[in-house]
């Protein structure tokens, strides 16, 4: 992904946005480039042990200073404070690639259809463009086997860069999981 851009994953739980974000961090870490996620579905260490469990040494990453995992829990953001949080963190921590899981614990919190979520989503794309990081944001899309729309009810794909859609795909008497790039700002695609 290009320095400044947004990244949206989106698809159904389960099949495989958080896994595609870690190892986005790690590779991150591999190349010299510093990484942060920022999580409201899972803490920390959880979030290691999940790691672990697809060979990625999280805590390593952690502890030699080029990862930094965030959890908020969800029920306790006061969003103002939280953006200032993220704003801080950011500046103190110089990411390169930035990791949110999920965009759609923010819109359960949020509510899609008011001005606050797309107001905060629009704060935290101009903020990690600012900073010049690689940002990518998990979403869950609740359809499987087709999707009606990119985002749902998230009103946001002209915010974005990129979209991409991963979803389970019948092929005879089997799944497959399916990649889609459906949008890619500065890439041919």
């Amino acid at each position: 992904y290009l320095l400044g851009s947004t990244t949206v994953i989106a698809g159904i739980s389960g099949v495989g946005k958080s896994v595609m974000g870690l190892h986005y961090l790690a590779e991150g870490a591999r190349c010299g480039q510093r990484s942060l996620m920022l999580s409201l579905d899972e803490p920390v260490r959880q979030i290691v042990r999940n790691a672990n469990s697809i060979g990625i040494d999280l805590q390593q990453l952690i502890d030699s200073g080029m990862v930094r995992v965030q959890y908020d829990t969800p029920q306790e953001i006061e969003i103002d404070r939280h953006f200032h949080d993220i704003e801080q963190i950011v500046q103190e921590f110089t990411p390169t690639r930035v990791l949110f899981d999920s965009l759609s614990t923010y819109g359960s919190n949020l509510g899609t259809e008011g001005r606050m979520f797309r107001d905060f989503i629009h704060a935290l794309v101009a903020l990690m463009k600012e900073h010049q990081t690689a940002t990518v944001y998990n979403h869950e899309n609740p359809e499987m086997l087709g999707m009606a729309s990119m985002m749902g009810d998230f009103a946001m794909s002209s915010l974005v860069d990129n979209i991409l859609l991963m979803n389970w795909i019948e092929m005879g008497d089997t799944f497959r999981l399916g990649l889609t790039v459906a949008k890619m700002r500065g890439n041919p695609n």
